[in-house]
């Protein structure tokens, strides 16, 4: 995992690997926004029928998660006062978390992600500023 981050904001965790580990490996904090498990599992094991117990969350921002299916480009990353922070370059496998500030994503060849963010989506005027 490369962490992104600068003057004490974590901006974002970038995997680019799995962890040979079978079975799941989560590696988002108890606290994170999203919890993300990075799994192996073998034709031997699943995962046991379960369901989640309905309570309310406070959730602060909005964390995304994009996995890079096929492609490549370079993520920048921005402070809330949008001052760059950092680029950082991708390709097919990696999976980004995005925790805090701004994104731009430039694609340098045709890409397919799959793109995961908290909900309810409101609209662009509520949800996003430049």
């Amino acid at each position: 995992m490369t962490q992104v981050a600068s003057e004490g904001v974590v901006y974002a965790n970038i995997y680019s690997a799995f962890p040979q580990i079978v079975g799941p490996n989560f590696v988002t904090g108890y606290d994170s926004g999203l919890q993300i498990s990075l799994a192996n599992y073998n034709e031997a094991r699943g995962v046991p029928r379960h369901s989640h117990h309905a309570f309310q969350r406070t959730i602060h921002g909005t964390e995304e998660v994009l996995v890079i299916l096929d492609g490549e480009g370079t993520l920048s990353l921005y402070s809330d006062n949008k001052d760059l922070v950092a680029e950082v370059p991708f390709a097919s496998g990696t999976i980004i978390h995005l925790l805090e500030g701004g994104h731009e994503l430039k694609f340098h060849r045709a890409t397919k992600l799959i793109e995961v963010k908290q909900g309810p989506y409101v609209s662009v005027e509520s949800d996003k500023h430049l």
